[in-house]
């Protein structure tokens, strides 16, 4: 790569300069293995999105370096930044700024140092297949990197980072197999990729740890009794424990724990009836009226901030005789019932304690082996749980089956270490069931929204006001004064007292919980949004890719479609007459073009077929993203075809990006066309596949993602900028194809019917 000209200079990001706050050398963020390979280290875990990828690309740019010699690791707390939870498409965005701004320090001070040996300037020296070269003569870059410059602290003000756009050796070598094919992906087709439920240890015991099916589920004592006779009898199982509520079992081997678990089909081990699970919530037609019946915790949000809740002001409103000239006014309610994480994969961890010798005073050591979306904060709720310094609780992280919002890894590894107490120096191995799986993860909240908006004749909004109600959408570990592990919870509380959390939301300038894209993007003069937070917990709810997003901006854009439907005007003349944002106008510009938008309202339409359009910037402050869904309508909903563009920023892995974003659309597709929760007064009953579905294969639609690259902008995340917009894109494809707006997710044959029936 050729250097010599640093046209553009970076000014650190808030986030790259709290990273670096916290650890501010360069051997915290980049160091040189025995053989010379640049080793990065970064917080941020491998979740199926590939961002070891993206920080190996990233390293490699800035120094010039092949990708053969770098390596991103996975995360641990012996050696890792601590960067909080990998989620809310932050990855590229906060670790990747940092790794890019080390590395073009480390960078600089190479150059500078070659350029002194050799008596020219700085400016002199290039850059190319990892070499430095000042006329004939050349080093390696990676010999400069030495441990004084490894110890040295990264500086904090603007840096030089080269142009890759116009460079041909970037270009070509960008293009190249190592850069644009993660070694991952070949491995997982191939089952050769080795997951965390793959590991084998040579001193092992196989654990299996039984929950509740309700928070406030209770031990039958006589129950426990008779399943423990009856599993004490399969050979292989070496003992049953219990504390709580919670049931454990070790056992030799993998095949005994399932001849164990099946004993529990004969009868159940708790009683459930302390939990109170409302009735209204059992088949799921009465959402929104149990959700504002609920003690609630409000909040205003107006163009002024965020303050308390107030009865509605008039100034944030315009009522139709306050207008110049004739306007329209559209009311709407609309709801989504409790979705489950529903990952495929299941939660599987690893513990072991060593230590606890109390006659020469050694204090216990707990090791995990995790999945978990957030190794520090898992560390410092274990600590809490068992009574432990965090220094004493080691979290290494290791591949699971994917991820998208908060499942079970971080509940499993409480199991896996609650469980290895019972078998000291031994590491214990548990992994959920299928019916643990979808029973216990934490779910997606329930929302209902409810949106008044006002636009004038002329097609110019004028007034929006939106009410919303949920629960939080947050009981991640790390967070609060007490674990937020489920296990936790179910054990007897007089050492070590952890009660049972009530979901909270991000604050908005992090993005939201369940207001997250409640406030519009559009050109609005007069806009609010009331939040109300929702007290009860009879389910636990926690993070689903998106939060309150997909939700939200399925309501907000079914109500732009249903304002320009009552003006008689085309839905993207109608949003594009509210965007002054020119990145937003690119992108639904560009999906226009996609899709062939103009000729959509002109082709004759065959019955039941449909096309609509979606739009969101995530967050209002990451990626934007247009989507055009084409679907047929009959006893279901069949999408034909997905057009999506987005605006990432600098895109760093072009390959993986469009991944992320046709995931997230195929995902949305899902929720929005299939999810729901089946709930019982005995917990969660939609526990297998049978009674949850979700999109198949064969349910794929064509997909096309267009990216715009836009010069000098940093780059955001691309894994939820979809999910809200495609939502949003097949509510009004559907309605259009029915003739009728469907208010109520999901968009399935039950909800299909009673739309057309009202």
């Amino acid at each position: 790569m050729n250097t010599t000209q640093h046209a553009v200079s970076t000014t650190p990001s808030s986030s790259v300069l709290s990273n670096l706050k916290k650890k501010p050398k360069v051997r915290d963020w980049l160091d040189l293995s025995p053989t010379g390979e640049l080793q990065i280290h970064t917080g941020k875990v491998e979740i199926g999105q590939g961002i070891l990828h993206a920080l190996m690309r990233i390293a490699c740019d800035e120094l010039g370096l092949s990708p053969s010699g770098v390596k991103a690791l996975a995360a641990n707390t012996t050696r890792s930044p601590d960067e909080a939870v990998t989620s809310g498409s932050l990855s590229v965005q906060d670790s990747g700024a940092t790794v890019r701004h080390v590395c073009a320090y480390v960078r600089e001070a190479c150059l500078q140092v070659y350029a002194q040996q050799r008596c020219v300037a700085k400016e002199a020296v290039l850059i190319k297949d990892g070499q430095l070269k000042a006329g004939a003569h050349s080093a390696q870059l990676v010999s400069f990197i030495t441990d004084a410059l490894l110890d040295a602290t990264v500086s904090l003000q603007a840096l030089p980072t080269k142009p890759t756009h116009d460079n041909p050796d970037v270009l070509l070598l960008n293009k190249s197999p190592a850069f644009t094919q993660r070694q991952d992906i070949a491995q997982k087709i191939m089952g050769q990729f080795e997951y965390i439920q793959d590991l084998v240890k040579p001193q092992m015991s196989w654990g299996l740890v039984l929950h509740p099916r309700t928070l406030k589920g209770q031990l039958i004592p006589e129950r426990l009794s008779r399943f423990e006779r009856l599993a004490l009898n399969i050979s292989g199982i070496e003992r049953v424990v219990y504390d709580g509520a919670l049931v454990g079992v070790l056992a030799s081997s993998e095949h005994d724990l399932t001849r164990c678990a099946a004993l529990l089909e004969l009868e159940s081990l708790w009683d459930e009836s302390l939990s109170a699970i409302p009735s209204e919530l059992q088949n799921n037609q009465h959402i929104g009226d149990w959700l504002q019946a609920q003690p609630l915790e409000s909040q205003t949000i107006t163009s002024q901030g965020v303050g308390p809740y107030t009865a509605r002001v008039s100034s944030t409103t315009t009522s139709p005789s306050d207008l110049q000239g004739p306007a329209v006014s559209v009311t709407a309610s609309f709801t989504r019932p409790f979705v489950q994480h529903a990952s495929i994969g299941l939660s599987t961890a690893w513990a072991r304690w060593r230590g606890d010798d109390k006659v020469h005073g050694e204090p216990s050591q707990l090791e995990v082996i995790s999945h978990s979306q957030g190794i520090y904060n898992l560390r410092r709720d274990l600590g809490l749980a068992f009574g432990l310094p965090e220094q004493s609780v080691t979290v290494e992280h290791h591949a699971g089956a994917g991820c998208y919002g908060h499942n079970g890894a971080d509940d499993v590894a409480y199991d896996a270490a609650w469980l290895a107490r019972f078998k000291p120096e031994y590491w214990v191995r548990v992994q959920w069931r299928r019916e643990d799986e979808l029973g216990l993860s934490p779910m997606s909240a329930a929302m209902a929204v409810k949106i008044t908006a006002t636009a004038s004749e002329s097609g110019q909004l004028l007034s929006w006001e939106t009410d919303l109600w949920s629960q939080g959408h947050g009981t991640r570990p790390g967070r609060e004064s007490t674990p937020a592990l489920l296990g936790a919870w179910q054990v007897d509380q007089s050492v070590h007292a952890a009660p049972i959390l009530v979901a909270v939301n991000a604050p908005l300038q992090n993005g939201g919980g369940a207001e997250r894209n409640a406030v519009p993007l559009y050109d609005i003069p007069n806009w609010a949004v009331y939040n109300h937070r929702v007290l009860s917990t009879p389910f636990r709810v926690s993070a689903l890719r998106s939060l309150g997003a997909q939700v939200n901006v399925f309501a907000l854009e079914s109500v732009i479609d249903l304002l320009a439907e009552r003006l008689n005007m085309d839905p993207l003349t109608f949003r594009l007459n509210n965007l002054k944002d020119p990145r937003a106008r690119a992108v639904l510009a560009r999906v226009a073009q996609m899709s062939n938008w103009s000729a959509l309202s002109a082709r004759e339409r065959l019955d039941g077929e449909g096309w609509g359009l979606g739009f969101a910037k995530y967050k209002n402050s990451s990626a934007y993203c247009a989507v055009v869904a084409h679907v047929k309508v009959s006893e279901t909903v069949q999408v034909m075809s997905l057009d999506l563009c987005a605006d990432i920023g600098q895109v760093v892995h072009e390959d993986g990006a469009n991944n992320q974003i046709e995931g997230g659309a195929i995902q949305s597709m899902s929720l929005t066309l299939l999810e729901q929760a089946q709930l019982g007064l005995d917990g969660v009953r939609s526990k297998d596949w049978a009674h949850y579905p979700i999109a198949r294969f064969g349910q794929t639609p064509t997909l096309k993602v267009s990216l715009i690259d836009p010069m000098n902008s940093p780059s955001s995340g691309a894994g939820e900028c979809s999910i809200g917009p495609t939502a949003a894109a097949l509510a009004n494809a559907v309605s259009q194809a029915i003739s009728a707006r469907i208010y109520n997710m999901p968009l399935n044959a039950e909800n299909l019917l009673q739309s057309l029936e009202s």
